[in-house]
């Protein structure tokens, strides 16, 4: 059974992991002058000690007239 640190730190390395690959996104989105990417993770802990684990991606599209969501784009 994984304590609470090896969760912790299964969740830090994903993070950075979510983290390396979102910069690497951006950078080919600089590249192609397509979009501006940002992001925010956001970890909580509830009382019985159980991450909840969030990222959310805000994908701008310079060609769009607003931000769109995946769904918004792809159906």
């Amino acid at each position: 059974m994984l304590g609470l640190d090896d969760i912790r730190r299964r969740l830090q390395s994903e993070a950075e992991r979510q983290r390396a690959e979102v910069k690497e996104l951006e950078a080919k989105a600089d590249e192609l002058d397509l979009c501006n990417i940002t992001h925010s993770i956001l970890f909580e802990t509830d009382q019985s000690n159980a991450i909840i684990w969030r990222i959310t991606i805000f994908i701008r599209n310079h060609h769009s007239l607003g931000y769109q969501t995946h769904a918004d784009r792809y159906g």
